[in-house]
This record gives C-alpha cells, sequence and structure tokens, in this order.
C-alpha cells in the first residue's frame, strides 16, 4: 500500500489534470494523516477542477476529525480564496467539523 501511496502522491505532483483527479480519487479511499495533508496542499494551491477534486475526496473520508483540523489550519492562510475553500470543506463535514472549530471560536 505504502508504494501505492508515493505513486499517486508522484502523479499529484506531476501528471496531468485528468491523472491528478483519478489518483486524489483512489487516495481518498486509501486514507490516512499523510494522504489528508496531501489533499489539503491542494486545496490551499490546486486550481479549479482540481481544488474542487481535492475537496470532494477530503468530505468523503473517513477520519473526518483529521480532515476538519486540517481544514481549521487553511482558515488562517493569507489568500480569501483557500479561506472560503476551507469554509466550504467545513461545511460538508457538517457536525463533524465543530470539535476542531471549538479551539479556534475560544481563541478569538
Amino acid at each position: 500500500m505504502g508504494e501505492d501511496k508515493e505513486r499517486l502522491f508522484k502523479v499529484l505532483e506531476e501528471g496531468e489534470d485528468f491523472e491528478v483527479l483519478d489518483a486524489i480519487e483512489a487516495l481518498a479511499k486509501i486514507g490516512g494523516e499523510d494522504v489528508v495533508e496531501k489533499l489539503v496542499e491542494l486545496v490551499e494551491k490546486g486550481k479549479g477542477g482540481i481544488r474542487e477534486a481535492a475537496i470532494d475526496a477530503l468530505s468523503s473520508m473517513a477520519d473526518k476529525g483529521l480532515v476538519a483540523r486540517k481544514a481549521v489550519s487553511l482558515l488562517k492562510s493569507g489568500k480569501v480564496s483557500v479561506r472560503v475553500k476551507a469554509i466550504e470543506l467545513l461545511s460538508h463535514l457538517g457536525r463533524d467539523a465543530i470539535g476542531a472549530l471549538v479551539p479556534l471560536l475560544k481563541s478569538c
């Protein structure tokens, strides 16, 4: 499984858009913290359809708490578009995002 992840991570960096979209879908099924981190990077730095696919993939992953914690970190981005996508992702997670948002709200 580790080799598959590494190969898919490489596709995220070097592949054509259609390959990246397939890799995103496959990685979401594999899961894991390293996958969540890579997909969150795509939310932050990706473009158009890639960014949307990463949000959909993260929304479908089993560890919603981990995804929510990583999404909350995007709320600190200097880019408005990234913060908007973080909010979109958190809205997809619904109640699963509450635990990750509480510390942020307490610090305000």
